[in-house]
């Protein structure tokens, strides 16, 4: 629950079930560093959408709550993303309460041509077109996130204590083993389709949900922009929580030069509580 000094975006993921909400907080860095900041689980009927204790009132709580950074300042969750693959109107209903910009109901397809589709009106006129600030629905690509995801998670640590980084190099606190049998839960098969050969998604397991959630926690760190993020960006995010750094320029050959080094070195000293 304490952002680490690299970390300057905040977002989560929802996962709605009939019993359950699950949701992920991801803090997000440079180079597309990620932390897992926590993992709540809100117990409850999610077809409840006003009682007293429905989960939609604690995720509500959750949206309104800021989290300490290590500079000291405390940062607000910047996107939610809540999948609304299950009591679907519910989820709307509930997304309805707050700004398109601040929280994202989602639908995942199994594959697509960019992480994020094009958003579509689900707040539509008898006439059959769309009301004005609506609320919209985002489509995800499972299969390029998973994909994403998974290559991460899959990076070695360089062998040299000063080297930098991965990209997408991932860190989590101590959860229990069940959370990470749940995020690794899926594997790429190959099958054929109507007499062509195709990858596919496929569960090792029932259980999935932190997959899930940090797969629409990504998607709410695109819809952000840290994709398009360029060092004017990060710099004013940096600087806005007390963080701001000079930060090395390419070198020719794809390289990052001693000052990466050096704040590679940074990094590493700060996360010593980190796995």
């Amino acid at each position: 629950n304490v952002v680490p000094m690299g970390g300057v975006l905040l977002t989560a993921g929802v996962d709605v079930q009939k019993d359950r909400i699950e949701c992920e907080v991801v803090a997000w860095g440079r180079r597309m560093q990620t932390w897992s900041i926590d993992y709540r689980v809100f117990m409850g009927d999610t077809a409840d959408l006003d009682g007293a204790e429905s989960p939609w009132r604690q995720l509500d709580e959750m949206l309104a709550e800021q989290w300490e950074h290590e500079s000291g300042v405390r940062m607000s969750l910047r996107v939610m993303a809540i999948d609304t693959g299950y009591n679907t109107q519910t989820v709307y209903n509930w997304c309805r309460k707050y700004p398109n910009n601040r929280v994202m109901p989602i639908k995942g397809d199994e594959h697509g041509a960019t992480l994020i589709g094009q958003p579509k009106p689900v707040d539509v006129m008898r006439n059959g077109k769309r009301i004005a600030r609506g609320l919209k629905l985002w489509h995800i690509a499972l299969d390029i996130a998973k994909s994403e995801l998974y290559g991460w998670l899959r990076q070695d640590r360089p062998s040299e204590d000063d080297a930098l980084l991965p990209v997408g190099w991932a860190r989590f606190p101590e959860y229990g083993e069940e959370y990470f049998r749940q995020l690794t839960a899926e594997q790429l098969v190959s099958k054929v389709v109507r007499g062509y050969r195709r990858w596919q998604w496929e569960k090792t397991r029932e259980r999935n949900e932190a997959l899930d959630c940090r797969v629409y926690a990504r998607a709410a760190a695109a819809m952000a922009g840290i994709d398009r993020w360029k060092e004017p960006q990060w710099l004013e995010l940096e600087r806005s929580i007390g963080n701001a750094q000079e930060q090395p320029q390419p070198t020719g050959d794809g390289g990052t030069g001693a000052q990466a080094q050096q704040e590679s070195r940074g990094m590493q000293r700060r996360k010593s509580s980190w796995l």
